[in-house]
Order: C-alpha cells, then sequence, then structure tokens
C-alpha cells in the first residue's frame, strides 16, 4: 500500500500520523548531525535490585534502568502537532537511530521482555529522544582480599560507545542526579554505600590503526563487608580453641594421655577449620595473605605451642626415668648365662667364669677387689647352678670393697648429683607450665589487640576518590 495513503491525519492517530511522515524519509543509519558535531547522549542509571556478590569469580549482578538522552532534528514534529510528547516502544527504537552504547566491564547481559519488551521511546516535539530499558546485568568486579573479611570492595562499572569515536558521539551524565540506587536495597554480606561516585572515564580506549578515543562514563558502587558474620563464625570459635589448648597447663604433667589428647584433638580441630575455611568462605585462591589467614596462623602456632610447651615439659618430668631405664639395659646386657656345671676337674674353672661373668660392672673397675671375690668362688664349696647363680647375683649387687673409702666416697657423690639434677629437672618443669599459664594468654591477647587496632583502621578508612 503506498505510504501516501498514510498520510492522512483523518485515517489514524495523531501520534501515528506524526510518527509515519518522520519515518518517511529517515535513515537510521546515520547519526544526527552528521557531518557537523558530535552527538552529545547524556546517561542515568537507576538500580532496581543488586544481585549476589561472587568472590570466586570477582563479578556482581544487578538489574538497572538505562536512560539515554539525546536530541535527533529529524525527529522534531513542532511544526506539525502541539502534542507534547510520543511515547512509542521497540518498533520505533529499532527504526531510529539510538546510540551504540555498552558496558565495558559486563560478563553477561539481558533484556527483559516480560510482559513485553521493556524499552520505552518518547520524542519530543524540539526533536529531543528519551530512551530508556531495563537491563539486567553480571558486571565484573576487581577485588582486592588482604584485609578479607575487613575488606571493601568497590566495583567500577564503565558505558562506553562501541563503535562511534569520540569526534562523533560524546557520552555524558544527565545531571543533577545521574545514579539512583532504590532505598529498599540490601546485600546479606555487604552495606552498600548510598552516595555513589561518578564520572567520566579518564583512560578512554585506543583502538585501530587511526588510533581513536572512544567517549565513556563511569560510576562505581562502594561494598563494606558486614562483621558479625565472621565475628560469630570464625573469631569466636577459633579464640576459644585456643583457650581450650591452655587448660592442659592445669592439667597434672603426669597426666601424659590426657594433656597430649587435649593437644592433639586441639591442633585437629583447628588445622580442618583453618583449610577447609577458604571453600567455605566462597574466595579466590589468591596468592597474597589475607587477615583471616593470618588470624588463622596465629591461632594454629597459639595452639600447637601449647603441645610443644608440654613435649618439653615431660620430657624434664621423665629425664630422671630414661636414665634409670638406660641403666637398667646396660646392666641387663651385662649378665651372660653362666656356663652349667658339670662336675670334675672344670668346677673350679666353671666356678671362676661364672663368677667373673656375673660380677657388677662397678666392681670390674677395681681389679684387685674383682681377683678377690674371684679366688673365693674358685677355692669354695661345690655348689649346685641354682645355688650359685643366687650367690653371685648377690655378690655382684652387693657393695664390694665395702672397706675402700675411695670408692664409697664417689658412689655417695655421683647418687647425690643424679638426686639433685633430678630435682633441678622437675622444677624446671613446673616452672614452665606456671610460666606458660601466664605467657600464652598474655601473648595472645597482645596480638588479638594489635591484629584488631591495625585492620580496623583499614575497615574504617574511607577508599581514595574516583579519577
Amino acid at each position: 500500500m503506498p505510504v501516501e495513503s498514510f498520510q492522512d491525519p483523518y485515517d489514524m492517530p495523531e501520534s501515528s500520523w506524526i510518527l509515519l511522515n518522520l519515518m518517511h524519509t529517515y535513515d537510521n543509519r546515520i547519526r544526527p548531525n552528521f557531518g557537523g558535531p558530535p552527538t552529545v547522549v547524556a546517561c542515568s542509571v537507576f538500580v532496581l535490585s543488586m544481585d549476589e556478590v561472587t568472590e570466586v569469580t570477582m563479578d556482581y549482578g544487578m538489574t538497572i534502568l538505562l536512560e539515554e538522552y539525546w536530541n535527533d532534528p529529524r525527529m522534531a514534529f513542532a511544526n506539525y502537532s502541539t502534542l507534547p510528547y510520543i511515547s512509542s516502544g521497540m518498533s520505533v527504537a529499532e527504526k531510529i537511530w539510538v546510540p551504540d552504547l555498552f558496558f565495558a566491564n559486563e560478563k553477561r547481559a539481558s533484556f527483559h521482555e516480560v510482559t513485553v519488551h521493556n524499552r520505552l521511546i518518547r520524542v519530543y516535539p524540539d526533536g529531543d529522544i528519551f530512551y530508556s530499558m531495563k537491563l539486567s546485568l553480571v558486571l565484573y568486579c576487581h577485588m582486592d582480599f588482604k584485609a578479607f573479611p575487613m575488606d571493601k570492595q568497590r566495583c567500577m562499572t564503565a558505558i562506553e560507545s562501541y563503535q562511534s569515536t569520540e569526534d562523533e558521539l560524546i557520552v555524558l551524565w544527565k545531571m543533577p542526579n545521574p545514579v539512583t540506587v532504590g532505598p529498599e536495597i540490601s546485600l546479606p554480606q555487604y552495606a552498600m554505600q548510598r552516595d555513589i561516585p561518578f564520572g567520566i572515564c579518564h583512560n578512554r580506549v585506543s583502538t585501530g590503526p587511526s588510533n581513536a578515543n572512544f567517549s565513556c562514563i563511569q560510576f562505581s558502587f562502594t561494598l563494606v563487608r558486614e562483621l558479625t558474620f565472621y565475628i560469630i563464625q570464625t573469631y569466636i570459635p577459633t579464640s576459644l580453641l585456643v583457650l581450650i589448648s591452655w587448660v592442659s597447663f592445669w592439667i597434672d604433667i603426669g597426666q601424659a594421655a590426657a594433656r597430649v589428647s587435649l593437644g592433639v584433638t586441639t591442633v585437629l580441630t583447628m588445622t580442618t577449620t583453618t583449610v577447609g575455611y577458604g571453600a567455605f568462605a566462597g574466595l579466590p585462591k589468591v596468592s597474597y595473605t589475607k587477615a583471616i589467614d593470618l588470624w588463622f596462623d596465629a591461632c594454629l602456632s597459639f595452639v600447637i605451642g601449647s603441645l610443644f610447651e608440654y613435649a618439653v615439659v615431660h620430657y624434664l618430668w621423665t629425664k630422671d626415668k630414661a636414665e634409670k631405664h638406660i641403666r637398667w639395659a646396660a646392666s641387663k646386657e651385662s649378665f651372660k648365662s653362666p656356663t652349667p656345671y658339670h662336675g670334675g676337674q672344670n668346677q673350679s674353672n666353671n666356678s671362676y667364669l661364672y663368677s667373673n661373668t656375673y660380677k657388677d660392672p662397678s666392681s670390674r673397675d677395681r681389679d684387685h677387689c674383682s681377683e678377690s671375690d674371684s679366688q673365693n668362688s674358685r677355692f669354695g664349696s661345690r655348689y649346685n647352678y641354682q645355688t650359685s647363680y643366687r650367690a653371685v647375683r648377690k655378690n655382684s649387687y652387693s657393695s664390694h670393697c665395702d672397706n675402700d673409702p675411695e670408692m664409697g666416697y664417689s658412689k655417695l657423690h655421683h647418687d647425690g648429683a643424679a638426686l639433685a639434677e633430678r630435682k633441678r629437672c622437675k622444677l624446671a618443669a613446673i616452672r614452665i607450665d606456671r610460666l606458660s599459664r601466664v605467657g600464652f594468654p598474655l601473648a595472645f591477647v597482645t596480638f588479638v589487640v594489635t591484629y584488631w587496632v591495625c585492620y580496623y583502621r583499614i575497615y574504617t578508612a574511607d577508599l581514595p576518590p574516583i579519577e
């Protein structure tokens, strides 16, 4: 059907008649003011909702209304009608020139089409055009987790021209309130600051052989992580594990099973908590140390330190027992099986061998005593094997050469020194336990105060202004 037949204002609504006349010679491939000054596009963003922030993939989602304003003299209809504006939808948006804008940090995006395409075109008599659309976006956000969980994240969003260079199209913000956030928007893990900084991109994109610049604008969200969850789920439980490990300092040193089992249990629990926290918190595997890593490592060090403390205490407490065991083993090794008695002429030789075999090691160093003992055994009466064995054991463990004053003094001096050393070791073990009861809590409190003072300053500090 010829176009002229649709130009009669009596056959259709006035707005339809105006649009048909405007579109009659319109070419949507050509920008407004082609060959002249660049087209200025003003934008505003209304944030309808904020979706979950994902630390692992470093992105966040949001649903927005993107509004664009520009002037196209070809769409002016002040000479045709007195209507204040003409509204239409996607059908007109596909027939006129629209800015080729895109989100530079977009990962995924989609238009809303329920129940109809959520797009609005409004044309004013002077050629001003208002274009609004509803979008769902998943945007990349560079995150720094050095202060996690006392961190702040600034998520930038940049809107740029895709095809038109800065000489053809300039993107600006629609003042005075270019970015608005709905009052009911909230996130479970973050508190979002309502003051949204915005500006013009300073790092403009340069590409192609002509090295052309492309206009862009940007705004950012500042997300402050909520600490309550991490205090309840992380800091308090790990602090209690450290406190539980100190209970061993008040358990008797001799109760090795109780103290070791308590220490091992706390170490394993802390290790499991530390290793599994990354997956639990949904954090990426970064190559730097986070604040929570420092906390876990310190708590694990205190727990392991209490276990090592008991290892030292137990060694000092049982040092004399170990020495007794060594002396008993050496003494046992020195005794060999006696040669059985066969009677006859070998009796004296067997008795001599038997008595020398079962001599006390200390008496072997005194040859004159050993020789006297062996002579008595050699010329003594004939004994059977059992009688000789008992006699020699008695002779071996008895005090040989009791009349030797030098040997008696040496033995008493050795026993006294051993007793003093034993006492010093036990006192040292008790002293270490008592010092640990004070030293470990004092060191942990010092660490906790230093940790929270340093990181809370970072948590409450303002981020640098947007460039």
